[in-house]
């Protein structure tokens, strides 16, 4: 699977005003990955392409 990857400050927050600006699908999330130590959602571009929210545990 390849998908873009864009870290933000807050990713609810991204979310939201995302979908709220594009209507966009959310396919994923937001949920935290222990693993990566990351915050993370998944949404559709409009081309159908992946894009991964994500930011940093503290």
């Amino acid at each position: 699977m390849v998908h873009l990857a864009v870290r933000v400050e807050d990713v609810e927050a991204t979310v939201e005003a995302l979908v709220a600006a594009t209507d966009c699908p959310v396919t994923n999330g937001p949920l935290t990955i222990e693993a990566a130590g990351a915050r993370a959602a998944f949404v559709e571009d409009p081309d159908g392409y992946e894009v991964e929210i994500f930011s940093p545990l503290e």
